[in-house]
């Protein structure tokens, strides 16, 4: 028998320490925050007690709650998507980082280029307070499209194809390095040459950027765990997490 919590929506940014505990999953559904999982040690247990729950059950296979201390089920758990729970948590400014590898990058003579044939954009950048304003409208099915991270400042970056119709800075990801619509890095090496070069690890994205003087590349890296699934609620979470900043 699994274990499950439910704590209101608000309450998500208190789960931020259990983030990377392996086996929990998390729903949303209308104001109410769902947890689940399968393991539970006296460690994760004193964990989960932290919590401001608003009930704790354990959880039949047939999704059947019983309330602890009580031995009758009353009501299952909810229908809705469950993800893992950093999928659902809302997220604070990543800790994008200028690339250590950038020195490396200038002695290859990397460079950004026009490109001559059309590549789709699948990443858009934004402030924070436009996509958030968006979200807000945009139907369900049409958010569960994307993904986004928030930076510094509130620079928000939204991936998934297609992209929300927005004015922004339209990027083309290629192996998890990305650069403006439009140009392409030059020698054309391979996107894992840039990401060992930079010492990109995992899921981290890279964006390569021109200086404001056009004479050098500018790197980033956004560590992969930023990206969160799109959502209303996990929109307004980041909203509060983050100060409700809408710059």
């Amino acid at each position: 028998m699994s274990w499950a919590i439910e704590l209101d929506a608000a309450d998500a940014p208190a789960c931020g320490p259990l983030r990377d505990e392996p086996g929990i999953e998390a729903c949303i559904v209308g104001e109410r925050m769902w947890l689940r999982g399968e393991f539970l040690d006296d460690a994760l247990a004193g964990r989960l007690r932290k919590l401001p729950a608003r009930g704790r059950y354990r959880a039949g296979s047939d999704g059947a709650l019983v309330v602890e201390g009580a031995r009758v089920p009353q009501g299952c758990l909810p229908g809705g998507t469950w993800l893992a729970l950093r999928s659902w948590l809302p997220v604070e400014p990543p800790p994008v980082r200028s690339c250590g590898g950038a020195a490396r990058i200038d002695r290859v003579g990397l460079k950004l280029v026009r490109h001559g044939a059309p590549r789709g954009a699948n990443l858009l950048e934004v402030p924070f307070g436009v996509w958030r304003a968006h979200a807000e409208v945009a139907p369900a099915i049409r958010l569960a499209r994307w993904s986004f991270a928030v930076g510094d400042g509130g620079a928000t970056l939204v991936r998934g194809a297609p992209l929300p119709a927005l004015h922004g800075r339209r990027l083309v990801e290629e192996g998890s390095v990305a650069v403006s619509a439009g140009l392409m890095w030059f020698p054309s090496v391979s996107p894992a040459v840039i990401r060992a070069l930079v010492g990109a690890v995992g899921d981290d994205l890279v964006v390569l950027s021109a200086t404001p003087d056009s004479k050098a590349l500018r790197c980033t890296v956004v560590p992969g765990d930023s990206f969160v699934r799109a959502g209303r609620s996990a929109v307004r979470l980041t909203a509060q997490a983050i100060g409700g900043q809408t710059p």
